[in-house]
């Protein structure tokens, strides 16, 4: 998402241009308008995605949104989303990304025939990616590299993105 991107760069480089001399003050109200605009961003983009799957279901029409998932807790996102479509939004009990654990369990186990534990020995082995075979071809699309563990918590530890 080319804003997306835009605006995390712009903020990023705002927040190094602060500098360490700042006062606390100004420097956590810097923080806050770099959150401020990332959301800003964030909802934008939700919202155009909304608008055109609204426009998609054109005579049936949306009656109502169901939001679930991590995003579904950004209350600012949902409130933006339902003020500007007009309709009711339901967000259930708990929505986080939980789920997502025992959908990767139910795919690898009845598709993949792949148990949880594949090395003897070893407690938890965990479940391997679904997209193994497309990592390649993200990895050349964004210039990304691989990186091991030790690097990935120093980039952590610095406050890197990761």
């Amino acid at each position: 998402h080319d804003p997306w991107m835009k605006a995390v760069k712009k903020a990023r480089l705002d927040f190094e241009a602060s500098g360490t001399s700042a006062t606390p003050r100004s420097h956590f109200q810097r923080q806050a308008d770099v959150a401020a605009a990332l959301m800003a961003v964030f909802v934008e983009d939700v919202l155009k995605v909304m608008q055109r799957i609204a426009y998609k279901t054109g005579e049936h029409g949306l009656t109502g949104l169901v939001f679930t998932g991590g995003c579904a807790l950004n209350s600012v996102m949902v409130s933006a989303v339902a003020e500007a479509l007009h309709l009711p939004v339901y967000v259930p009990a708990e929505p986080d990304d939980t789920g997502i654990t025992i959908g990767n369990l139910y795919w690898q186990t009845f598709y993949q025939n792949v148990t949880a534990c594949q090395i003897p020995g070893l407690q938890t082995a965990g479940l391997p990616l679904l997209d193994t075979s497309a990592l390649p071809r993200l990895q050349a699309l964004h210039g990304a590299r691989a990186v091991a563990v030790i690097e990935v918590a120093r980039l952590v530890a610095r406050t890197r993105a990761v």
